[in-house]
């Protein structure tokens, strides 16, 4: 079994809100730090890059009406 690599600070939450998993508070702090940051935009722009291809193997599944 192999493990998870080690992350900086910044490199695990690029990594987070690539993958949408920040409460809304962390998310908002994110956004303005990519704002204002473009290295740490560049981090989560490749982290999305490097996530984009397990879209492939997931298929969409509607909303409930509900919802």
């Amino acid at each position: 079994m192999s493990e998870a690599p080690d992350l900086s600070e910044t490199e695990a939450l690029a990594a987070e809100h690539a993958l949408g998993v920040l409460g809304s508070r962390e998310r908002a702090e994110a956004e303005a730090r990519m704002a204002r940051e473009p290295v740490f935009a560049q981090a989560v722009e490749a982290w999305r890059a490097r996530l984009a291809p397990l879209l492939d193997s997931v298929a969409a599944v509607p909303a409930p009406a509900g919802v």
